[in-house]
């Protein structure tokens, strides 16, 4: 009987693994061609004309502000983005919505900072370092499962 429930978890472990990678494969099939033809900054920066008047919500990290633009890193590019009266982020990101013309400009319709965004990420290492290390403490990993230690 023991024999059987062990094929059994098995067999749900499969499943559940199978139907989680098929699940992961068809979203990116799904989305792949959405990135060709629909709006990224890439295609924007390509012809900009053809996406004249969109509207977008970006993050990023404010690089440096001049006098009626500041310069936008959205990781892998720096953007020149038109508007004034944005600070720089305390410890954080800025969430930008931006208006993208035609004619190749960027103009800035509002923005968020998230002030010490950085430092939450620094605390959620060291709670998760934490707990691992106490969840080890007590529970040992065998080759059955968990063993209490």
């Amino acid at each position: 009987m023991a024999q059987k429930s062990g094929n059994l978890n098995r067999a749900l472990y499969f499943l559940i693994l199978v139907l989680f990678i098929g699940t992961f494969v068809y979203d990116n099939l799904r989305t792949s061609g959405k990135a060709k033809d629909g709006f990224t900054i890439s295609n924007y920066l390509g012809s900009p004309e053809k996406y004249d008047g969109y509207k977008m919500e970006i993050m990023g990290r404010v690089v440096n502000i001049s006098l009626g633009h500041f310069v936008f890193n959205i990781g892998s590019k720096d953007l020149k983005i038109s508007g004034s009266g944005i600070k720089k982020p305390v410890l954080g990101e800025t969430a930008l919505y931006a208006n993208f013309r035609g004619d190749g400009t960027i103009e800035m319709i509002d923005y968020h900072n998230y002030n010490y965004n950085h430092i939450l990420y620094i605390i959620s290492l060291i709670a998760i370092v934490l707990f691992l290390a106490l969840f080890f403490r007590e529970w040992k990993l065998a080759s059955g499962g968990f063993k209490n230690a």
